[in-house]
């Protein structure tokens, strides 16, 4: 299992949660939770690495916080 999933599993998000963020063009966009998390298993492993670092540095300080750098990911693959 990818770090992603299970770091994804151990806060018991749903990954069919839908993120709404906005696009280039101005447009919302619905983005599920499972697609941004299968977009990162995607990046080079320097980014993997940069967002896994982030991820941990943010639920160390706020619980709730990876959730939202997570929609901010999102932003980078709406339209």
């Amino acid at each position: 299992m990818h770090w992603i999933d299970t770091f994804a599993d151990e806060k018991g998000y749903d990954l069919e949660e839908l993120l709404e963020v906005e696009g280039p063009t101005g447009t919302t966009n619905i983005i599920p939770l499972g697609v941004v998390i299968d977009a990162i298993k995607t990046t080079s492993k320097a980014e993997q690495d940069a967002i896994r670092s982030n991820i941990a540095r943010l639920d160390f300080a706020d619980p709730a916080a990876p959730k939202k750098y997570l929609q901010h990911l999102a932003q980078a693959l709406a339209l």
